[in-house]
């Protein structure tokens, strides 16, 4: 399993990207926080990491979003 990169945006516009590394069932999740107050679309991917397709793999898992209180 190659490192993919995670990303968020917001109307179009990345806000946070994180590039992770190899993963093995058991591991430590990797939160990413975005703020999407008045945000029409929200768009979450999963990219090659910049080092080719082949043997990449990536799961959203339990992506939620959530309001504050």
């Amino acid at each position: 399993m190659e490192p993919v990169e995670q990303r968020g945006e917001r109307d179009g516009e990345l806000v946070v990207a994180a590039r992770l590394g190899r993963y093995m069932s058991g591991d430590t999740a990797t939160h990413l926080d975005l703020e999407v107050s008045g945000v029409k679309r929200l768009t979450l991917s999963t990219t090659d990491g910049g080092n080719g397709k082949n043997s990449d793999h990536a799961d959203w898992g339990t992506a939620s979003l959530a309001c504050a209180p």
